[in-house]
């Protein structure tokens, strides 16, 4: 996993019922899991530890994503753990877990739903490192931006060819993280903020929280238009690995 976030697989309590029982009974819970609570709207939120038997972390979640404080529940403790202000979401995770990933109050969580279940990503706030861009340029949509991209595809920039083996993946963000640590290029079709599809050879590296977007943002050097280019990674419907490797042409600051 890439430095910095964390995926915690969760199962979801979207309903005044499954919010009431929460984790109440169990008896433990697997690393890097979890349940994410979703309330809605953004709303003072309140848990105890009646009826759990396992001690937990909470991170507390503002609509924009962003983490506003953590505490821990005890078994059995009747003490109220609250919210600092209204937020969206409660993640509860094993006692441990926050601490162990480095993350905490102002850092960032991206819920991606899937049926009954989510995986929460957790990301921590922090200035990114290895052409200079700087993160204001990557964050905003300006000429970095790909969605305001009209520079036609041209033929992929050549690569030095790879003999690595390529994993299967279970998410677009497990292969980017794998790209971005290998040096791979990535193949994408990405839909942009018109709905326009477009196809790219990109080389992936670093994924960062874009706090205009609030969303996690893949910075890359886009071998089309021979630009540094952002990508909103949800926006991402499909992937390939060609099976080139490049060199590392951006260092973000």
């Amino acid at each position: 996993m890439r430095k910095g976030m964390t995926i915690i697989r969760c199962e979801m309590a979207k309903t005044p019922s499954a919010h009431q029982r929460g984790l109440m009974f169990r008896e433990n819970l697997e690393e890097d899991s979890g349940m994410l609570f979703h309330f809605g709207k953004s709303q003072p939120l309140s848990f105890w530890g009646m009826n759990t038997f396992i001690p937990l972390d909470i991170a507390f979640i503002n609509a924009d994503g962003i983490i506003e404080n953590v505490d821990v529940i005890k078994p059995h403790c009747l003490h109220s753990v609250k919210s600092s202000r209204p937020c969206l979401y409660a993640l509860e995770v094993p006692e441990g877990t926050l601490k162990r990933h480095g993350i905490g109050a102002g850092d960032f969580a991206e819920v991606m739903e899937k049926g009954l279940g989510s995986e929460v990503f957790l990301i921590k706030k922090m200035g990114m490192g290895p052409m200079k861009v700087s993160m204001e340029d990557m964050e905003h949509n300006g000429k970095y931006a790909a969605d305001s991209e009209t520079v036609p595809a041209r033929s992929s920039a050549m690569s030095a060819p790879s003999d690595i083996s390529v994993p299967k993946f279970s998410s677009v963000f497990d292969a980017l993280s794998w790209c971005i640590k290998n040096n791979q290029v990535c193949r994408i079709s990405y839909r942009t903020d018109n709905g326009r599809v477009i196809a790219r050879d990109v080389e992936p590296h670093d994924i960062f929280y874009c706090s205009k977007k609030h969303h996690q943002v893949l910075s890359a050097w886009d071998e089309n238009a021979s630009n540094p280019r952002s990508y909103v990674v949800m926006r991402i419907i499909s992937y390939a690995i060609p099976g080139r490797k490049f060199v590392p042409k951006i260092q973000l600051h």
